[in-house]
């Protein structure tokens, strides 16, 4: 009975992208994660794109991709896929194609919605420093800069407008 329970916590984490079912299904021959906690799902409207920006240049690894068909990959790109996990140093991003979220969701997204102007995504114990001679063209926002709080910080634009700030303490904090 734990184990069953345990694969249904991780359920609302990535339900967004897949069938409650589906997931219940898969995840009970895989030990799902001991953790809870609140992970992102970007909307994103080219996800080569995407897991190329955030796992070729930032350098998050891929937990699992799934293609339109439901047809699921751990660890890998799976070919066509509509919705991806990453994480980084422990950290979990999901990112879904914006036609597969308009079909799970279609009274809050349809196949037109744009991406990108939600707020910011901070990245705290991110050193900025070794990424920024590696920036292509139009990603570049803003710094590195030392913030008054002792944060060095540098925002970047995903390819889908996401305006993400990697920071990492470097002066002190305000007292």
């Amino acid at each position: 009975m734990t184990q069953r329970l345990a694969a249904v916590a991780v359920v609302p984490a990535v339900a967004v992208g897949l069938g409650v079912a589906l997931l219940i299904r898969r995840l009970k021959c895989r030990a799902p994660p001991a953790s809870t906690g609140i992970i992102p799902n970007l909307l994103v409207t080219d996800m080569r794109a995407s897991l190329a920006f955030y796992c070729d240049l930032l350098g998050f690894s891929v937990i699992f991709t799934v293609d339109e068909a439901q047809g699921f990959s751990m660890g890998e790109v799976r070919e066509g896929a509509v919705f991806a996990s990453v994480k980084w140093d422990g950290h979990e991003l999901m990112l879904q194609t914006v036609a597969s979220l308009a079909d799970d969701l279609p009274g809050c997204f349809t196949a037109s919605s744009t991406a990108g102007r939600g707020g910011t995504f901070y990245f705290r114990g991110y050193d900025p420093a070794p990424l920024v001679s590696r920036l292509p063209n139009g990603v570049h926002v803003k710094g590195p800069d030392l913030s008054w709080y002792g944060m060095n910080e540098l925002y970047i634009r995903d390819p889908d407008g996401h305006i993400l700030c990697l920071g990492t303490p470097m002066g002190r904090p305000p007292k």
